[in-house]
């Protein structure tokens, strides 16, 4: 009798085991897909974050061909949604105008944020972004909707994650750039 007892024993044992051991199996897997996840949507907001920095930094440089500083072409339009202004956006001389906008899709309630410059056709930055925004603020640091006084663009940008449950389904980037052309 205690060797049947002993074999129902090591059988639960070997089953608890097992349940333990695929547990963790699935959790781990869990975890693996939202850490890579998250790493994907990084680099994706890493790329957008890279060239609006980029192009912001160098807004309001060399305005007209002489490269004289014309204090009414620094910023065109500055909303919630919409950026224009002049930049060096290739190293040259050259000042193109840079339009960033961002397009909400009624279908989903997500923005596409699309960049321009000059006569090119626009192309999408990145989509599926549950905001992505710009604020403007002067010299002393108070947010303003002056053109002529924009010292520092604030971007916004939160992207929506598939899958990942409701604590991890928004990677956000929140930055300021102020613009190195700008006097």
């Amino acid at each position: 009798m205690t060797v049947f007892i002993d074999l129902i024993g090591s059988w639960f044992v070997r089953i608890s085991m097992l349940v333990i051991l695929l547990t963790m199996i699935l959790n781990m897997n869990e975890a693996l897909y939202k850490r890579t996840t998250r790493a994907g949507a990084r680099q994706v907001m890493a790329v957008v974050d890279t060239v609006l920095y980029a192009d912001l930094t160098n807004a309001c440089r060399n305005i007209d061909s002489s490269g004289t500083y014309n204090a009414n072409n620094t910023f065109s339009t500055a909303s919630a949604g919409n950026l224009q202004f002049y930049a060096d956006t290739s190293s040259t001389t050259a000042a193109y105008l840079v339009k960033y906008s961002r397009v909400l899709n009624s279908g989903t309630g997500l923005y596409s944020l699309y960049r321009q410059i000059g006569s090119n056709p626009s192309y999408s930055l990145g989509n599926r972004f549950s905001q992505a925004g710009f604020k403007y603020y002067d010299a002393s640091g108070t947010e303003t909707p002056t053109l002529s006084s924009i010292r520092r663009v604030r971007v916004q940008l939160s992207t929506f994650l598939n899958n990942l449950g409701s604590a991890d389904s928004v990677f956000t980037t929140d930055f300021s750039v102020y613009p190195s052309h700008i006097y």
